[in-house]
């Protein structure tokens, strides 16, 4: 289906993925490297993975990536449909479309199909929807073209900060050489031939800052790529194409063409008799004057929308990582585990590796658990409410699906509400309990006491004996505390493959070698993958997130200096205009602190009108970000006004600077000159 070509060996074929057929394994490029003598062909060998050995039969090439890097070993899907659970939603489909089929009549044949699963089998189907995803475009998904879209939406706004902020400064240039344009219409130049000097001079700066912002976006690029490469196939990093450069250069020729045209309108209401008799000195018009200052204004009113925006976005991030989760995220460390099979010997087990667990120096708790909280991934099963029965169109109710030791709540650091949790007494030959979050319970018995009702969970009635407080086990679903947890213990339901949860006393990695020796002593038979603290396991999913914040972040201070470098520059050039009327005021008396408040007036006036114009646009920006996020959060009044602050703060910092020129003056050189 993918159209991989093997560098040794052989594919699966089809009766390896049959229930009993001999266990056949492929290796990734990295794993042959590392474990393998250079040159050696290991294909026909065997290879021992949770105890059962595998055949090894191909070697993939170098470049081959699919979905997730680290994957090292590949081995064909079995399933077994007598021992499948149809709430199983954890494979993926794969499939190579025919050239003339759309992705329209894709997703209207899979439609097809999942009613007609749904109308034979609707307890385990109903209100479900399908997705059909094209992985060359849509990967990622819905929520991560949104990320992208926004941040297309922020380089749209810097760009027109940085174009007006350049107009102005070609208009105060433009202003500085009338007598020379004068000179030129007064020699014959025509109106076209002055515009296109002028264009021509603005497009050449904005190919030149074009071509360097090329350059510094291909070594960006290479940056995010060295950091991405172990989380992400090489396939979703971005490169420069062709494509890249040509719309970079045409947009910085567009830009220089929108830059350079106020400058050259402005030339043609030069009037060459006035300008010439002026010599050398001029003086802006009041037209020039209000262009060059609703300039400022638009530069600072673009400022606070982007600004203001920027802070909801990396606010809901930071809302999303810093959410609390139910439980206390301090000292959690995590051992992936796989058992060997048998359900008797991995109860017996799982008492044997938390006892183990818990003799490590520095462990205070331990406990074994099916998902780890704060995943990216929500595992929800259907369950039902045995007196309240579903009509015929009821689709069945669905919760987060747990299945831990009794340690659990001990480990995480929850309360139980209302009964208890498991204990010891709990097992297979005994009544199927089961927990309910407060959330279900709530839902379903408002103001009653849900311990001693029953729900049908895995086709099992279970005795509900206790309520325990929510917590979050989806990053990405927020709306998940409303849907529920169902809790099942390890001696009822056991797994070949769950989480070991330890609470420490000290940083957790500091233990992860001494674990590992533990749970290794415990039984040769149990295999032990990744050992990492909660934290880092929840990091990993906020690399892209921590990326996205940080390169915002860098276009809002590029944003906050151009805004405050256009402040300056009109300001700057005003002073530079006016120092003859500054030399006459303080040769009248006009100490320097009068000359500093004439021109900071005249800045903070203009920041103030830009805030004011903003203030609507920052408010609408943060609702249409609200709508595109489930997880942001309404936009805070305090960060909003930080964001007033700090651009007034620049505005003014922009202004005393040519004030202090300006009262730094001396008169007698200003009125010589």
């Amino acid at each position: 289906i993918l159209g991989a070509e093997l560098l040794r060996g052989r594919t699966f074929n089809v009766q390896e993925g049959l229930e009993g057929a001999a266990p056949v394994v492929i290796l990734d490029h990295r794993f042959w490297q590392e474990r393998y003598e250079a040159g050696s062909d290991p294909t026909g060998e065997s290879l021992v993975l949770n105890r059962v050995p595998y055949t090894i039969i191909g070697i993939l090439p170098r470049d081959f990536e699919f979905f997730n890097p680290q994957v090292e070993l590949w081995v064909p899907l079995s399933l077994d449909p007598r021992t499948l659970s149809r709430d199983r939603r954890d494979a993926i489909g794969v499939g190579r479309m025919r050239d003339a089929v759309t992705m329209d009549q894709l997703h209207d044949d899979m439609e097809n199909i999942r009613r007609e699963i749904e109308r034979e089998y609707p307890e385990s189907n109903r209100g479900f929807v399908i997705d059909v995803l094209n992985l060359q475009y849509d990967i990622p998904d819905r929520r991560g073209r949104i990320m992208f879209g926004l941040l297309q939406g922020a380089v749209v706004f810097v760009l027109l900060i940085a174009c007006v902020n350049i107009a102005n400064l070609l208009l105060a240039r433009t202003q500085a050489r009338r007598r020379e344009i004068a000179l030129r219409a007064s020699l014959g130049a025509g109106r076209l031939r002055i515009v296109r000097q002028l264009l021509t001079e603005s497009i050449l700066l904005a190919a030149m800052g074009g071509a360097l912002g090329l350059a510094l976006g291909v070594v960006g690029l290479r940056v995010l790529a060295k950091s991405f490469a172990a989380i992400v196939p090489s396939y979703w990093i971005p490169t420069v194409d062709t494509r890249v450069v040509m719309v970079t250069l045409g947009l910085a020729a567009l830009a220089g063409l929108l830059f350079g045209l106020s400058p050259a309108w402005m030339s043609f209401k030069v009037n060459l008799s006035e300008v010439l008799k002026e010599g050398g000195r001029g003086s802006m018009g009041a037209d020039r004057r209000f262009v060059s200052r609703a300039l400022v204004v638009a530069e600072i009113f673009f400022s606070v929308i982007f600004l203001g925006g920027g802070s909801v976005l990396v606010e809901s991030f930071l809302a999303l990582r810093n959410s609390d989760p139910g439980f206390d995220m301090e000292n959690l460390l995590t051992v992936t585990l796989v058992l060997p099979e048998g359900e008797a010997e991995q109860i017996a087990l799982a008492e044997r590796l938390i006892a183990r667990a818990e003799s490590v120096p520095g462990v205070l708790d331990a406990t074994l658990v099916s998902s780890l909280p704060q995943n990216i991934y929500l595992n929800t099963e259907s369950f039902s409410v045995d007196e309240q029965p579903l009509g015929p169109d009821d689709p069945s109710p669905r919760a987060v699906l747990l299945i831990t030791s009794p340690e659990y709540l001990d480990t995480l650091s929850f309360p139980v509400l209302r009964g208890r949790f498991f204990s010891p007494i709990d097992l297979q030959d005994t009544g199927d309990v089961t927990v309910v979050s407060q959330s279900i319970a709530e839902r379903y018995w408002p103001g009653q006491d849900a311990v001693g009702r029953r729900i049908t969970v895995r086709e099992v009635s279970r005795e509900i004996i206790g309520v325990v407080g929510n917590t979050q086990q989806s990053l990405v679903n927020q709306g998940e505390s409303s849907q529920g947890a169902v809790y099942l213990p390890f001696a009822q339901q056991p797994m070949s493959a769950p989480f070991l949860l330890v609470r420490t006393r000290m940083e957790p990695e500091a233990l992860a070698g001494a674990m590992r020796n533990e749970l290794a002593a415990a039984d040769s038979r149990v295999s032990i993958g990744r050992i990492e603290s909660l934290q880092a396991f929840v990091d990993q999913f906020f690399v892209g997130a921590n990326f996205f914040n940080t390169i915002l972040t860098g276009f809002g201070a590029l944003a906050l200096l151009l805004a405050a470098l256009g402040t300056y520059g009109v300001l700057a050039y005003n002073v530079a205009q006016r120092s003859q009327e500054f030399g006459i005021r303080m040769a009248m008396g006009a100490g320097p602190s009068t000359i500093i408040r004439m021109v900071t007036r005249q800045g903070v006036k203009l920041g103030v009108i830009g805030l004011i114009l903003g203030a609507p646009g920052v408010y609408a920006v943060a609702r249409v970000i609200n709508s595109l996020l489930i997880y942001s959060p309404p936009a805070d009044p305090k960060t909003i006004a930080a964001v007033f602050v700090v651009l007034f703060a620049s505005t003014l910092a922009a202004s005393w600077i040519p004030a202090r020129r300006a009262a730094a003056l001396d008169p007698v050189a200003a009125l010589r000159g």
